[in-house]
């Protein structure tokens, strides 16, 4: 029953949509912008990649980049240029080509029974444990995929899988290494340590005019008022827009004609219960032992062999199959004379779905393989078919409900169409809007132009960096692009559509300016101090670790001093140090440490801290062989990792790969994959 379909794995639906979020993405000017879907993109040796391929891996990363990070649509394109992942999805495509190339010049095949068992295990296609098509189906229509696509696409991923476990087998690694591994990330140190406190020691001396004065003139950047500002603005966005905007009946009346067959109409849904006993003992009758598809030679082979048959063994085989056929034409008469469907799928049926009774849900016409949809959508509700053959083996299918396709009245959808044609030219018009304000702001004047778009001018309070101002929300990104501009400058800060964009006009600018000494003359004198006691915190610390000779007298310098002692305990892989954050001079210093040289000072941003060795220890001795077990699997997997990287890096050397449309895939100009050029 099952056609071809998509990796196997825990969950390879997920893994597949998923894993295209990682390698797809949304393009900053649209893959829409290339007009020719036909039009090749890469090509790979004598294979094309064309545009459409990787059009339909961008939309299927689309939908699925925002919900992995949890992000909305208008955010998504500035995460796809931050990670390059055009050039990746592209890269990708051609890795992929490369190693499935390889794979099939090596003899590697996948059976159709292998696709069909990966499918039937995935559970992203089960209810109730079970595997049920129409779930199965309803999955993959949400990924825009057909059975038949995704069944290509699962096979693909199933020979690729087996050409590179062939390429990492044997990887063994030695128990040195994992020992290694091991000691470094569990066996842990434990020190004592305290803080010197600066503040806990006094500064050598009083203060004077002359050093005030002297850090005053040498760090101006420290007491420098930044400059600030007021704006006049204004914020366009999509609701003012829309508010002048009428739509005509007629173009109302022109999309409801281009989309009723489509977004409009439901189409008929059937729901279908079925019986299937299987017709053969084993697998597709043209593969070979370890389900690879047979050569031409192994074929002729095979035909010999059955020539060769005696004449009971095939009496014996046609017998069996009449007798399949003669239980599964009695099966049918039971049903037709009225015996519970559901009872018979239960005790008869050979199919995954039997032991709910054959229910194998709703799904429209175009859902399921020509010849199913032709059955089932002939018969009335209750109806039950005769015994069909398919590949797979006999059926009976029976219509359980029917859900009748509905067409939705042009009355009925007009207010949302006029909503959609009125937002959609809206936003197109504030695009336009954002373009050419700018510059007949500065040609006819900003009131003019504000009065123009029915808009009333504000003035903005004074700000400075940092903070909200009343009409413009969060200042940031605002004051960042005018903290260079000058009085009478204009400009438009872009945010979102429904936010608005924000058009100025700078009223009043106070340049940064350098506070006088007479009025941060306590600011300077408290720097002065505070670096101070900083400094002679440092000098007793120094000395305090040369001279200390035991435990004891770690205490007692801690203890008249008020020093708190802490315990702590690390790795030296952690990437932070509970109390003391990511501190990597004080884990270099700690392991240093041994009962013979137990103490150190560590100093950081002028912070000194005096630590005492304790212990090294491993936390959890009596799981030494599980930790060394799931490292040695970790370490497996990045050799393995290495071994496919490698391996791609060589045959890409050995192909020729021209990048037709570099536009398309690279954000800024990288270099190309291979003497790029576009096909005219």
């Amino acid at each position: 029953m099952l056609t071809q379909l998509r990796n196997s794995a825990k969950s390879w639906i997920i893994k597949l949509l998923l894993g295209l979020i990682m390698v797809t993405f949304v393009i900053s000017f649209g893959v829409g912008s290339i007009n020719n879907p036909k039009e090749v993109l890469v090509e790979v040796d004598s294979h094309e990649i064309l545009v459409s391929q990787f059009q339909r891996e961008y939309r299927d990363a689309e939908n699925r980049l925002g919900r992995l990070y949890r992000i909305n649509a208008d955010q998504i394109p500035a995460l796809a240029r931050q990670l390059n992942l055009r050039r990746q999805v592209m890269d990708r495509m051609v890795d992929r080509y490369l190693i499935l190339k390889a794979a099939r010049k090596e003899g590697w095949r996948v059976s159709d029974q292998e696709v069909e068992t990966t499918i039937r295990k995935d559970k992203s296609f089960h209810i109730e444990n079970r595997f049920d098509y129409a779930q199965y189906t309803q999955i993959l229509a949400q990924g825009n995929y057909t059975p038949d696509q995704y069944e290509e696409l699962l096979k693909n991923d199933l020979l690729e899988q087996k050409r590179l476990r062939n390429l990492v087998a044997g990887i063994v690694l030695g128990d040195k290494e994992v020992h290694q591994r091991y000691r470094l990330e569990n066996q842990r140190v434990e020190v004592d340590y305290f803080r010197v406190n600066p503040e806990k020691f006094q500064p050598p001396g009083e203060i004077g005019d002359v050093e005030i004065k002297a850090y005053h003139k040498k760090n101006p950047k420290l007491f420098t008022e930044k400059p600030r500002f007021r704006v006049r603005f204004f914020v366009l966005g999509l609701s003012h827009l829309e508010k002048g905007l009428k739509v005509r009946k007629r173009a109302v009346t022109r999309y409801f004609e281009r989309n009723k067959d489509t977004e409009f109409s439901t189409p008929k849904q059937v729901r279908i219960s079925q019986i299937m006993m299987r017709m053969t003992k084993g697998g597709d009758q043209n593969t070979s032992k370890d389900g690879a598809p047979k050569d031409d030679a192994a074929k002729d082979g095979a035909a010999k062999d059955d020539a060769a048959k005696d004449d009971a063994g095939n009496i014996k085989e046609k017998a069996r199959e009449e007798a399949i056929r003669a239980k599964m034409d009695k099966v049918l008469a039971r049903a037709r004379a009225g015996e519970d469907f559901a009872g018979l799928a239960r005790k008869f049926s050979e199919d995954l779905t039997g032991k709910k009774g054959g229910d194998l849900g709703f799904f429209n016409k175009d859902d399921m393989l020509p010849w199913f949809s032709e059955v089932a959508f002939s018969l009335a509700k209750n109806g039950i078919s005769n015994v069909v053959q398919s590949p797979s083996g006999l059926h009976i299918l029976k219509v359980t409900d029917v859900k009748p396709g509905k067409k939705q009245t042009l009355a009925e959808v007009r207010g949302k169409i006029e909503d959609f044609i009125r937002a959609k030219r809206a936003e197109n018009k504030l695009k336009l809007e954002v373009e050419r304000t700018p510059s007949k702001i500065q040609t006819e004047g900003f009131d003019k132009v504000a009065a123009s778009l029915q808009l009333q001018p504000a003035d903005s309070e004074e700000f400075g960096p940092g903070g909200v101002v009343k009409g413009l929300g969060s200042i940031n990104r605002l004051y960042n692009q005018i903290r260079k501009a000058r009085k009478g400058d204009t400009g438009v800060l872009r945010r979102n559509p429904v936010l608005g964009h924000v058009f100025y006009e700078v009223t009043e600018k106070k340049n940064a300016y350098v506070k006088p000494l007479k009025t941060v003359r306590s600011q300077v004198a408290e720097i002065l101090r505070k670096k101070g006691r900083r400094k002679a915190a440092l000098s007793m610390a120094k000395s305090t670790v040369k001279s200390m000779k035991n435990a004891a007298a770690f205490s007692a310098f801690a203890g008249k001093h008020s020093f708190p002692i802490k315990t702590v305990s690390f790795t030296v892989v952690d990437n932070s140090i509970a109390g003391l954050g990511v501190n990597p001079d004080f884990l270099r210093s700690a392991f240093k440490l041994t009962a013979e040289k137990p103490f150190a000072l560590n100093i950081k941003d002028e912070q000194a801290y005096l630590m005492r060795f304790k212990r090294r220890f491993f936390q959890r001795p009596k799981r030494e062989a599980e930790i060394k077990k799931r490292i040695r699997r970790q370490l497996e997997d990045t050799y393995r990792q290495y071994v496919i990287d490698t391996e791609t890096k060589r045959l890409r050397s050995k192909a020729k790969i021209d990048l037709l449309i570099p536009e398309l895939v690279e954000i800024n100009p990288l270099p190309p994959l291979a003497n790029s050029r576009r096909r005219n």
